[in-house]
């Protein structure tokens, strides 16, 4: 199995005391036994509105895709990406 080193960033900034905005940005490198390499990332973005305290419902969109371009050099960081994002809807209830 290879080994993994992850990095996760996170942002957050409550607009109110209902609303919220947060952020992830996550990097994982990967090393095979044979010393291959490969990065993937992961983007989330979401607003998330707190409706009661056991109610939550949250709509956001994620990135996530390898690092490595086209041209086989070059790595880079996308937020956004339109063939690689997705929306979603999250409804979290707390008991």
């Amino acid at each position: 199995s290879p080994n993994i080193y992850s990095s996760i960033s996170s942002l957050g900034l409550d607009l109110t005391a209902n609303l919220s905005l947060s952020g992830k940005l996550i990097l994982d490198h990967a090393i095979s036994y044979q010393d291959d390499g490969r990065t993937n990332q992961a983007a989330v973005a979401g607003l998330d509105y707190k409706i009661d305290k056991a109610l939550t419902l949250s709509l956001g969109i994620l990135t996530d895709r390898g690092t490595l371009e086209a041209d086989g050099q070059t790595n880079s960081i996308k937020f956004f990406e339109p063939e690689t994002t997705q929306g979603f809807l999250v409804v979290a209830l707390a008991f």
